[in-house]
């Protein structure tokens, strides 16, 4: 049994390593962030809350997006003290005053039931898949304080940033076949800003989302490899898809991205039958899986195109398509440093050459990727067969987002004059993964051409992001303290 588990260990060191780094800074970033100060996580918490409390799935009352969140007793004097305190905007959570104990005892007196009759949570269109998870820690701390349970359920988050760092591994490993890259790749996005402040800022879905999306984009990169693919490939993928859709709708990208693989892989080894079968066969686990959870909003938004809708004329003006457009590049331009840094959230000042040296970054990566796509032209010989393949998928990956993104922005903003949809970085987490990758890959191409090795990049990028990190940690620490 002794030798069986270090045998284990010792097999499984390198996820060990990423379990305990992700632990650790999990633990400090969790602490440094307060109760709530993201504006999701009311809403999230409050969904866990009900499920647990009422047993029951929560519905909204009305109109299927609530600006206001209906809360237990308990959670809305929770919320109050916070915001009575300060401590949405300051760091004092951490050192309560000695006249203040840090939970009222009166607060064993509230309740923590919800009224079901016109109850509204704009996190209640989704489904219990995300919340059931969190229910565990929630249950586990029953007898605890609110945000003693609060705390515990952020850390549970911690699971999903741990599978999607051991994903993003196995992607870049199976990509490049180089252990240095895959690494590289992890260190990146483990060290970026945005990912940590999302993924333990607050409860949110996301983290779930973020996680199978990796899961089912190695999956399909798998299903291309194989040539002799067995019935288990797509049991796994379609109900991997099922599990991303029931995370968020954004898993609704993967469709055309898996019906394209395997109607390439079938084109490609002339299995086309196959492949359609494969094809149909994922999807119909797909919609079992999902579709008595997007029945009622599918439903809610055919009957209920909006309120506050442009008139026809208005729609089609030069003016209302020319500011759409405006604020769709700054949307996109803000997205180049807003993907790293999340810096909308915090406020987090970061100096002039940080952002010029993120950017510069991005040039050259894309210098590196034109570069990737002339040695394809040339035909150039990689150590992976499939390399240009895989490469085009992350391509694919990164524009099938981008495309539901701008189609949902230009619904926005010409119908209702909204233009801040998918301006947030963490938007694009469900493919960071295949970002990073070509990032990585494009600019490792374009330093080869320099004739720079790939150990002074990968070292290099991983003392920028560590600085870039720790930058960032300070500087919210400090800023949500009054230092």
């Amino acid at each position: 049994m002794i030798n069986k588990t270090k045998e284990w260990i010792k097999k499984n060191k390198l996820y060990i390593l990423f379990f305990f780094f992700i632990l650790i800074k999990g633990l400090i970033w969790t602490w440094s962030i307060p109760p709530f100060f993201v504006s999701d996580e009311l809403p999230h918490f409050a969904y866990t809350q009900y499920l647990v409390e009422e047993k029951a799935i929560p519905k909204n009352s009305g109109e299927l997006l609530p600006l206001v969140t209906t809360m237990s007793e308990e959670l809305d004097k929770a919320s109050a003290l916070l915001q009575e305190r300060h401590l949405i905007r300051s760091f004092s959570h951490m050192k309560f005053s000695e006249q203040n104990e840090p939970i009222p005892a009166k607060f064993d007196s509230y309740s923590r039931r919800t009224e079901k009759e016109n109850y509204k949570n704009s996190a209640a269109i989704y489904s219990p898949l995300y919340y059931g998870f969190e229910a565990i820690p929630y249950m586990l701390g029953y007898n605890l304080d609110i945000l003693s349970r609060l705390y515990l359920t952020r850390m549970f988050s911690l699971i999903f940033l741990f599978i999607t760092l051991i994903f993003i591994y196995k992607i870049a490993l199976l990509i490049s076949e180089q252990r240095l890259f895959a690494l590289t790749a992890v260190a990146i996005v483990s060290l970026m800003p945005s990912i940590n402040s999302s993924s333990f800022g607050g409860i949110n879905n996301d983290a779930a989302l973020i996680a199978f999306s990796q899961i089912l984009f190695y999956l399909l990169l798998k299903a291309l490899k194989n040539v002799n693919s067995t019935i288990m490939a797509p049991i796994s993928i379609g109900a991997v898809l099922g599990l991303t859709l029931l995370a968020k709708p954004q898993g609704v990208i993967f469709i055309p991205i898996i019906a394209i693989v395997f109607l390439f892989k079938g084109f490609a080894e002339k299995r086309k039958r196959q492949a359609i079968i494969a094809i149909f066969f994922i999807f119909f686990i797909g919609v079992i899986m999902t579709a008595p959870f997007y029945i009622e909003p599918v439903k809610y938004f055919i009957n209920n195109p909006g309120e506050a809708i442009n008139q026809p004329q208005d729609i089609l003006s030069l003016k209302n398509i020319f500011t759409a457009i405006g604020y769709d590049l700054l949307r996109r331009f803000s997205l180049l440093l807003e993907f790293w840094l999340q810096a909308q959230l915090y406020s987090v000042f970061y100096p002039f050459y940080m952002n010029s040296f993120i950017l510069a970054l991005e040039l050259a990566a894309a210098i590196g990727l034109i570069y990737i796509g002339k040695d394809y032209s040339k035909k150039a010989l990689q150590s992976n067969q499939h390399f240009y393949v895989y490469i085009a998928l992350c391509v694919l990956a990164f524009f099938a987002l981008e495309a539901f993104y701008t189609m949902l922005f230009y619904k926005g903003a010409l119908l209702t004059n909204y233009y801040n949809f998918a301006a947030q970085g963490r938007y694009y987490f469900p493919v960071i993964g295949p970002l990073i990758v070509i990032f990585l890959a494009s600019l490792y191409r374009f330093f080869n051409k320099l004739n720079i090795p790939q150990n002074f990049v990968s070292i290099s990028l991983l003392l920028f992001f560590l600085i870039l990190h720790n930058y960032s940690l300070i500087n919210i620490i400090l800023q949500l303290n009054y230092l």
